[in-house]
């Protein structure tokens, strides 16, 4: 039974890539390019803009949402009119592209050559085409509409989003932290990377803190679905750390600070935050905000297999497994 959801899942998210429901959006403030990335940062530098690039593809719910929600709020229109000038590219597409140090490629290749993983990721990039923000995944509007104004009010070069952002509002258990039964209980993540690789299993580390909603969601989502606890169960080893926490722990290096230490060191700037390492401790990817449980679960199946190590990009696998269904039809 369980092996059936699990193809029922592959089905629906390839369904969801083979056969687009909608092509990518359209929107006044998206910039007319020749797709010429050195010379579109240039005309933002000229006019003090930053310059915003927005991967997307057809089919994909959290690009729709982008569109139909993210970008009708009359804020967030105004904010990206007046600090951003918006370039949209389609991670599959063939059009041809000139990158910031001049070399050519189609949108597809340059996805890859950026370590696109998700739709839509949007990132950012200074006067020199150095990224100085990445949004991997989408980021609830309100928190979007604060990533904006931090970075047009250029606070991006003197302190961490984590400290621009106001303090979480939530509704979430004033109790603290939410406990899982497949959290590793530790405080050596070293001894815990080498635990997972002789069990040839993906460590994961979750950023979270208290008071946090998008937290309290993926607990009482993510966490309450079957398959995805049996995945973290049996092919993670999960360690969940506070952002916020001065706890000693022992980093991969066997370096010992507080949790919230650890946190700037990866560069943590929102919870939750799950960033994955393969068995050299080199980070595989990260997400930030949370998939709803189908979604996770593939991304889960995509790591824990190892799938990682053949394919370019979760979206790549997506897409093989979307073509392997179409197959076996």
């Amino acid at each position: 039974m369980h092996a059936m959801r699990l193809l029922f899942r592959f089905l629906l998210i390839g369904l969801i890539a083979q056969a687009p429901a909608w092509a990518l959006g359209s929107q006044p403030f998206l910039k007319d390019s020749f797709l010429n990335l050195q010379e579109d940062l240039a005309d933002a530098g000229k006019a003090g803009r930053l310059l915003m690039v927005v991967y997307e593809q057809e089919g994909c719910p959290y690009c729709a949402q982008l569109h139909q929600v993210h970008f009708k709020d009359a804020a967030i229109v105004a904010a990206l009119k007046k600090h951003f000038d918006v370039i949209q590219l389609d991670i599959w597409g063939g059009r041809e592209v000139t990158d910031f140090t001049g070399a050519t490629m189609t949108e597809k290749q340059l996805a890859r050559k950026l370590k696109v993983q998700f739709s839509p990721t949007i990132a950012f990039y200074d006067a020199q085409g150095r990224e100085i923000y990445r949004m991997a995944g989408l980021h609830k509007p309100a928190v979007f509409k604060s990533e904006l104004d931090y970075l047009a009010s250029r606070s991006f070069e003197t302190m961490r989003f984590k400290d621009y952002a106001a303090k979480p509002s939530g509704k979430a258990t004033p109790k603290g932290l939410i406990d899982e039964p497949f959290f590793a209980r530790t405080d050596n993540l070293q001894t815990l990377a080498e635990q997972a690789r002789a069990e040839d299993k993906v460590l994961a580390l979750l950023f979270e803190q208290a008071a946090c909603e998008t937290c309290q969601r993926m607990h009482d989502r993510n966490f309450m679905d079957g398959d995805t606890v049996k995945l973290l169960t049996e092919q993670f080893r999960v360690a969940r750390i506070d952002m916020a926490g001065s706890k000693p722990i022992k980093d991969l290096s066997g370096k010992t600070s507080g949790e919230g230490e650890l946190a700037k060191s990866l560069g943590i700037r929102q919870t939750p935050t799950l960033v994955f390492f393969d068995r050299n401790g080199q980070e595989i990817l990260r997400y930030e905000d949370h998939l709803i449980p189908e979604h996770f679960t593939n991304l889960l199946v995509f790591l824990g297999s190892h799938a990682y190590r053949r394919h370019a990009s979760f979206q790549d696998w997506l897409r093989a497994r979307a073509a392997e269904g179409a197959t076996a039809q």
